[in-house]
């Protein structure tokens, strides 16, 4: 066995980082946001929020100008995923008729991976903004309710 290589290193960094250490960094920027918002501040910034500046993002309260630039940050992001979607699927058939045109086919379920992943890619992509979008309808929904509770004289709940 040879020595190792330091490509394995760094691969082996990446991957640790994609699985343990974006979910961590998600997880406490998500409890930093209710936590600024359960005070009453924008879930982003931390500045007191207005009744008529309020936005809804992720599902948490947040001032106008931080929507707005989260909703500009959302709409690169998600050109650039798309544009990654479709160059990886036209790619993948342009190499599926390549092989096809040299008379080297690989093994068939080669041919599914590019095409797959593209499309997973892309369905994964439409869930999380689905997800995002009914996140804002139900704490818009909440913050509806909580404020007509308070308007009726209803019972004090925090």
């Amino acid at each position: 066995m040879g020595p190792p290589d330091i490509a394995h290193y760094v691969l082996w960094l990446i991957l640790l980082t994609v699985i343990v250490g974006l979910p961590a960094l998600l997880h406490r920027s998500r409890t930093r946001a209710w936590h600024r918002n359960q005070g009453g501040a924008c879930g982003r910034c931390g500045r007191p929020l207005q009744q008529d500046t309020i936005a809804y993002v992720e599902g948490f309260r947040v001032c106008g100008a931080c929507a707005q630039r989260l909703r500009w940050r959302a709409t690169v992001g998600i050109g650039f995923i798309a544009l990654f979607v479709a160059a990886a699927a036209i790619g993948s058939f342009f190499a599926i008729a390549a092989d096809s045109r040299n008379g080297t086919p690989d093994p068939w379920w080669v041919y599914i991976i590019g095409p797959g992943l593209a499309v997973m890619l892309g369905a994964l992509l439409l869930v999380v903004v689905r997800a995002g979008r009914a996140a804002n309808r139900r704490a818009a929904a909440h913050d509806a309710t909580i404020a007509a509770r308070y308007e009726e004289g209803g019972d004090y709940q925090p």
